[in-house]
């Protein structure tokens, strides 16, 4: 029994949330997941409901869920659909269950994509937009669309990503309470993706993926067909979810950069990456402007002046610098919350999870680790705040140029194995490290004794 692995709060968590059984003796370590047992699903499971009280229970939860949201493909997490419902998450997902083949779900993790179908059409009936917020936005044009679950959304970026995932044409407005949508022009249905028989199903959906770095669609493109058919389903899963670790979180000025569930997936994006038979690995990242969030990160788990963590990164000017520290404080201040794992949702980016999900799993897994740069660190900082010992397989690769990873070293005694002034990032530094590794590795393994040299020790 693994009861202080680092995501098991999360695991035990999704557990709950999918209505299955948790032992007592688990749920006594998390006293703050205890709630109450749901309802629908609970009884239809232990047979306390009629099939007829299903039939209804299932038709009370479709009419809500088609009203809100009216005809059409949707992309909703499970406590997206417990708001519109007005239930649990356990409720939720037993529903979608319920109307799997009906509505066609695909579940990633804690994410549903769904089409609901327009039975008027299908019935050649006359077509009635649907009351909902999605519908009175495309069809007036000065109607606003809000969030599915009928409240604004918090930031203007999540509008926007929201309203590019549904194909609305339509520009963020303040409103109070957050921000909604209001549409321009009715947009047209975008065009079905069809498959080529000369590229793999991961290369199309990667293509359909707008948010997909050109990089990862062109690495999709070189598997074929052939090769498609060797891979497993999880491994052609992990290829789209490393697609996913590209599409861009929200503005953490203005609330939390990742919802749980987002930031759960990127840490098990993370995780399953790591090979388990692998005998070292090097975490790194690549990116632009993610300094930002790891010393958002950083003062947030260790405290201090935001100023003290915030540098130059690939060099700011005095004006530039201003800005940048301003950006975390005002991070901080939106994001009150500093459990370690919550710091990561708030404030962190899907690059940084996934670092912190595969230094987990090589924790798990008994796999040594060598640690690049600060934005890499500030990950690893998560865990080592979380559970004590979370760091023990982990060294730490070189100390960079930005001021604060030396800080941040200091404070989870990790000394660096080179210090080169290095801040390219990408796991350059780390990469480095490994020669240093295997040569104490070598030194330490095949060293002769004094007896197997024939040295006497006198």
């Amino acid at each position: 029994k693994d009861a202080k692995n680092l995501l098991h709060h999360y695991l035990v968590k999704n557990a709950l949330s999918e209505g299955k059984t948790v032992p007592p003796e688990v749920l006594a370590d998390y006293p703050d997941l205890v709630k109450k047992a749901p309802e629908p699903n609970k009884k239809a499971k232990s047979g306390v409901l009629e099939e007829s009280e299903v039939q209804q229970t299932v038709q009370a939860y479709r009419d809500k869920v088609e009203s809100r949201l009216g005809p059409g493909r949707h992309v909703l997490a499970t406590d997206e659909i417990s708001d519109i419902l007005g239930t649990n998450d356990a409720d939720s997902q037993w529903f979608m269950d319920q109307v799997n083949q009906e509505y066609q779900v695909s579940t990633d993790m804690d994410i549903h994509t769904f089409t609901i179908p327009d039975t008027q059409a299908q019935t050649g009936a006359p077509v009635t937009p649907p009351v909902s917020p999605v519908s009175e936005a495309m069809e007036t044009p000065k109607a606003l669309t809000y969030a599915p679950s009928g409240r604004p959304f918090k930031t203007e970026a999540a509008a926007k990503t929201w309203a590019r995932k549904n194909s609305l044409s339509a520009a963020p407005v303040a409103v109070q309470g957050g921000f909604a949508l209001k549409a321009e022009t009715k947009p047209e249905a975008p065009p079905p993706v069809s498959q080529s028989p000369s590229q793999s199903s991961v290369a199309t959906r990667l293509e359909s993926m707008d948010y997909a770095s050109p990089e990862m669609a062109a690495l999709a493109k070189e598997i074929t067909p052939e090769q498609e058919e060797g891979l497993s389903q999880e491994s052609a899963r992990l290829l789209e979810r490393i697609g996913e670790l590209d599409r861009p979180t929200a503005d953490f000025t203005q609330g939390p950069a990742m919802t749980e569930a987002e930031c759960v997936a990127a840490l098990a994006t993370g995780w399953q990456a790591v090979n388990p038979e692998a005998d070292l690995l090097v975490v790194g990242e690549m990116g632009i402007g993610n300094t930002t969030p790891a010393a958002a990160i950083a003062c947030a788990l260790f405290g201090g002046a935001p100023g003290e963590w915030t540098g130059r990164g690939t060099g700011l000017d005095d004006q530039g610098l201003a800005i940048k520290t301003q950006v975390v404080a005002e991070g901080l201040a939106a994001n009150p919350g500093r459990d370690p794992l919550q710091v990561l949702c708030a404030l962190g980016g899907r690059e940084i999870a996934a670092m912190a999900g595969a230094i987990a799993a090589a924790h798990a897994l008994r796999i040594p680790v060598i640690l690049d740069g600060f934005i890499c660190t500030a990950a690893a900082a998560t865990l080592a705040r979380a559970a004590e010992g979370a760091l023990d397989h982990c060294v730490a690769g070189h100390a960079s140029a930005e001021a604060a990873h030396r800080a941040l070293l200091s404070q989870l005694g990790l000394p660096p194995l080179l210090d080169l002034g290095l801040r390219l990032g990408e796991g350059s530094g780390a990469a480095l490290a490994i020669a240093v590794l295997k040569a104490a590795v070598a030194c330490h393994s095949g060293m002769a004794t004094f007896a197997e040299a024939g040295v006497s020790d006198c």
